[in-house]
């Protein structure tokens, strides 16, 4: 799945298994859609690189499409 531009520092599984959120050192994070492997949303404003990155294990996720 192409979508960052620099190096992808973290993924991570979302709760029902159903996307993936990614951080990178392109400033970004992103979420991605598992079933049609292409990317849904992408967040930009961080001045620095995204290096980390975590899904809830319970509860209303706070990252959302």
């Amino acid at each position: 799945m192409n979508g960052h531009n620099n190096a992808i520092l973290q993924v991570c599984w979302s709760q029902d298994d159903t996307k993936l959120f990614s951080c990178s050192a392109d400033k970004t994070v992103s979420i991605w859609d598992v079933f049609e492997s292409k990317r849904i949303k992408k967040m930009k404003g961080h001045e620095g690189f995204v290096n980390s990155i975590d899904s809830t294990k319970k509860g209303t996720e706070l990252v959302r499409e």
